[in-house]
């Protein structure tokens, strides 16, 4: 049976927001970021600027330092989708390393903070940063990027093409990586059910109350 190894996907249109901007962050103090979207907003700050060498036991500081620095970034910075005004706010923050050359292009490390403190297996906020990065000048159309997360995972991207989203300045990038089956699962929508799609009201789910 043939397997799949990889898989691409043309992601949505991604660019930045933000550049070199600076927020201050309470025990942390001044730091400096770039926001891009790229299907969600990130906050992308260097690791080095942190202090941090994205190594796996630095998970938890790092997960602290991001949810700080969201909630910095919300309260001091505009940060607004173009054309999609709903679309706002911080939700990831970006930690990346410095990029350096590799033999087929462009390659660097991260990783990313998922409210409400965990850090994702995957280097996501890979469109986003392809978005700065070609902001800044510092990737071209069709140069490789490497991707590369806390625990070793890898996406393959590139930027394919420019855009413009409402006036914004965007790219089209491309992202490849592989993926596992990890469950299966079955939902059923019974003829009598008087809410075959579910509902909706004003409650609010709480984690602990």
């Amino acid at each position: 049976m043939a397997r799949s190894s990889k898989v691409k996907i043309t992601n949505v249109p991604a660019f930045a927001l933000h550049l070199d901007a600076s927020v201050e962050v309470e025990g942390i103090g001044t730091v400096r970021l770039d926001i891009a979207y790229g299907g969600m907003m990130f906050a992308i700050a260097e690791a080095a600027d942190l202090g941090f060498e994205l190594r796996p036991d630095e998970a938890r500081d790092i997960s602290i330092a991001g949810e700080k620095i969201k909630v910095a970034c919300n309260e001091q910075l505009d940060t607004v989708h173009p054309e999609s005004p709903e679309i706002e706010g911080v939700t990831i923050f970006e930690l990346t390393g410095p990029v350096r050359q590799t033999n087929g292009g462009l390659a660097a490390k991260n990783t990313v903070v998922v409210s409400p403190g965990r850090l994702d297996r995957s280097p996501c906020g890979t469109g986003t940063r392809l978005a700065v990065l070609h902001a800044k000048g510092a990737i071209g159309i069709g140069q490789a990027f490497e991707h590369e997360s806390i625990i070793g995972t890898r996406f393959d991207a590139e930027v394919v093409a420019t855009t413009v989203v409402a006036g914004t300045p965007a790219v089209i990038t491309t992202i490849a990586g592989q993926a596992w089956t990890t469950g299966i699962m079955q939902f059923g929508l019974d003829p009598t059910d008087p809410f075959p799609e579910g509902y909706t009201l004003s409650d609010v789910w709480l984690s602990a109350i």
